[in-house]
């Protein structure tokens, strides 16, 4: 078997993009003072799940003098940034390198790879795949040794293995999520229960859950799945939108398209959709 190299450190310039989460943070809390008068007359825009402390907040302030509040906002607001970029700092300056074992490669498809955690298990252990965001690193499920739900099910005689996406290649670029359903995680799935002689039990966390129910509902007929368990996977894409979605999908689609030819889109631009949802 190949192993997959798990030790490249990694040098910290984020959290990306740190433009706009130091630009965030800076017209966050130096606009605090700034809005307290409107506040204070009952002009600025909350959010409704903020209504009652808005209220209760206001009452409270209403006797006081609005000038010195003002200031005394000014100043905390001063502080809260000076500790927020002091947290940035020291989040970039960490010495902290992960540094966890290589894993054996079980089976690899253009550049996703299904990583082998079961060494040392039973042959007859229950055998579970965990499928990933298409977004995150593999070993957000692998983080250290006694942060990993990979070695917490290994430990549990459960044979874990996990699919890692890694970076689009030459094939990749022009995938859709149907290409990777078909194309590499029902494949993949295949070669384990064909390896093993078992049934699965599918695993999918986040928008790897969404990708899974898709696999699971394809091979329904195949009956080579046991089980199919989602975690923190999104069900409701209508639930809680923000009034700014539809301008938002219109921008993303536009700086998609500037991404060409290379048809992969950059990590900060990914990272800063995702900030706008709920900036």
């Amino acid at each position: 078997m190949k192993t997959s190299d798990e030790k490249s450190p990694q040098i910290r310039r984020g959290p990306h993009p740190l433009a706009l989460h130091v630009a965030s943070a800076t017209q966050n809390w130096t606009g605090a003072a700034t809005a307290l008068p409107l506040f204070h007359l009952g002009g600025l825009q909350i959010h409704p799940e903020l209504k009652e402390q808005s209220d209760n907040l206001r009452r409270k302030i209403a006797g006081c003098d609005l000038e010195q509040l003002q200031f005394l906002v000014l100043k905390k607001a001063q502080t809260r940034l000076s500790e927020t970029l002091a947290g940035l700092r020291a989040y970039q300056d960490h010495t902290y390198v992960r540094d966890m074992p290589a894993v054996p490669v079980f089976h690899q498809i253009g550049t996703t790879k299904l990583l082998d955690y079961g060494a040392g298990l039973p042959g007859d252990s229950p055998i579970t795949i965990a499928v990933p965001s298409l977004v995150n690193p593999a070993y957000i499920l692998d983080l250290r040794k006694d942060h990993s739900l990979m070695r917490f099910l290994g430990q549990q005689n459960i044979h874990p293995y996990l699919l890692d996406w890694t970076a689009p290649g030459t094939k990749e670029k022009d995938f859709g999520l149907e290409d990777y359903i078909l194309k590499r995680l029902i494949p993949l799935i295949r070669a384990v229960h064909q390896h093993h002689g078992r049934k699965i039990h599918l695993l999918g966390y986040c928008m790897g859950g969404n990708l899974s129910l898709a696999a699971a509902r394809i091979l329904q007929d195949e009956h080579i799945l046991e089980s199919l368990t989602l975690i923190a996977t999104p069900w409701d894409f209508h639930a809680d939108q923000p009034a700014h979605l539809a301008a938002l999908t219109t921008q993303f689609l536009r700086m998609d398209s500037l991404s060409q030819p290379e048809k992969t889109v950059a990590m900060n631009i990914m990272q800063l959709f995702f900030f706008s949802l709920d900036p």
